[in-house]
């Protein structure tokens, strides 16, 4: 029995389990490196479908075109032996630009940073040796005649590399204070006398999350109302 007949043994359910889970795996791995630069474990108030959800309009923006090209891979797997090697090398370089360049805005935070947790620099040590595991394994990729598991352990890794440095990037983004953010109208929720505002960190199920703009302290409501102002009319309302 060749390959693709043993494929079609496990389609579509099979494949729709596998992308599922790597949908959370990416998802996973956003949320990581996003709430690093906060020093919070975000993972006991986070469900599998809100891993999924959460990062979704980040990830859809960044990694869209490459998870199609991506899943070009994994439907052709067992199908055929390789992807024309053109074709790969143009998904590898978009994938390593993606990298690249949310990598240098995490970088550029990072040394922004005045107060730094010490487990935010895993994060930065992890993206560039995915990207450099990933780069390895295309170029033995362009080596093999049959060549397609290489091409989509490449894709996958460079995929998971660009999660982590844009969730990075974007959550240190909001921990130094830069737009868009929220901030909580009503801060006495969050503390008696307010002395600073409370950001809007994300609403997890029944919890949501802030985070006050001057000690950067975590306050966590549970089934609370409240009501959010964007950062730029805040900062109109305190203008003389």
């Amino acid at each position: 029995m060749d390959r693709s007949s043993r494929l079609g043994q496990w389609q579509p359910l099979g494949i729709g389990v596998v992308l599922y889970a790597y949908a959370v795996l990416l998802g996973a791995a956003y949320l990581l490196a996003f709430w690093r630069p906060f020093g919070f474990d975000i993972f006991p108030f986070v469900s599998p479908r809100l891993l999924v959800t959460l990062p979704l309009n980040r990830l859809s923006v960044l990694l869209a075109p490459l998870v199609l090209a991506g899943l070009v891979l994994f439907l052709n797997w067992g199908s055929v032996s390789r992807v024309p090697r053109f074709l790969f090398g143009v998904i590898v370089a978009a994938h390593l630009f993606a990298v690249i360049s949310n990598y240098l805005d995490a970088l550029d935070r990072f040394r922004s940073a005045e107060t730094l947790y010490q487990n935010e620099k895993s994060i930065l040590f992890l993206v560039p040796f995915l990207a450099a595991l990933a780069a390895a394994i295309a170029i033995q990729a362009f080596r093999e005649r049959r060549a397609l598991r290489f091409q989509i352990a490449s894709v996958a890794l460079l995929q998971l590399a660009t999660a982590l440095a844009a969730g990075y990037a974007d959550g240190k983004a909001l921990y130094l204070g830069a737009n868009p953010a929220f901030f909580l109208e009503n801060a006495t929720a969050c503390e008696p006398k307010p002395l600073r505002d409370w950001v809007y960190l994300g609403k997890f199920d029944a919890q949501t999350i802030f985070m006050n703009t001057i000690e950067k302290r975590v306050c966590v409501l549970e089934n609370a109302q409240y009501t959010l102002v964007p950062r730029s009319l805040a900062d109109k309302r305190k203008s003389p």
